[in-house]
């Protein structure tokens, strides 16, 4: 157990630095760790993609767009990333960041835990159709066992643990 969270922390770090240097419009980079039963997940959108624009809201009409994007992200949680129905798994929101600067780029952490460990059979994505500018979801995911990695392309495709 201790062995996936020090590899998910060190995943997340090492995208978070890749991210501020390659913040592009239209993806989104999503880490997933499998611990057993449970595991987290960090899901970074560039802000423009999210709500429209990527500094810091100046007006009422900018804090209630990023105010609804940033629900949609607690309330979407399950849509964005699907487990197999037969793993029972339950998606719980976490903190939201954003980031500093020019590019504001936000970050979602997520936890779950299921019935069944998640492991043997796909998941889904559906981070299109919660947030429609974002095309490309680059998946990284470490398991007890494993690492794997996959782009998925308006929620096409598929990565199973």
């Amino acid at each position: 157990m201790r062995t996936v969270r020090r590899a998910f922390a060190t995943m997340v770090m090492s995208f978070a630095a890749r991210a501020e240097a390659q913040h592009t419009h239209g993806e989104a980079q999503l880490d997933i760790g499998i611990d057993g039963t449970s595991g987290a997940m960090e899901l970074r959108i560039p802000g423009d993609d999210l709500y429209g624009f990527e500094h810091q809201p100046r007006t009422a009409v900018e804090r209630a767009k990023r105010d609804s994007a940033v629900a949609k992200l607690g309330s979407r949680a399950s849509s964005l990333v699907r487990f197999d129905a037969a793993f029972g798994c339950a998606v719980t929101p976490g903190p939201v960041r954003f980031s500093a600067g020019k590019h504001v780029e936000v970050s979602a952490r997520y936890t779950f835990s299921c019935r069944r460990a998640p492991i043997g059979r796909d998941i889904r994505f559906g981070v299109t159709s919660v947030f429609p500018s974002v095309h490309i979801l680059r998946v990284q995911l470490v398991t007890e066992t494993a690492q794997r990695n996959t782009t998925i392309t308006d929620d096409k495709g598929v990565l199973r643990p």
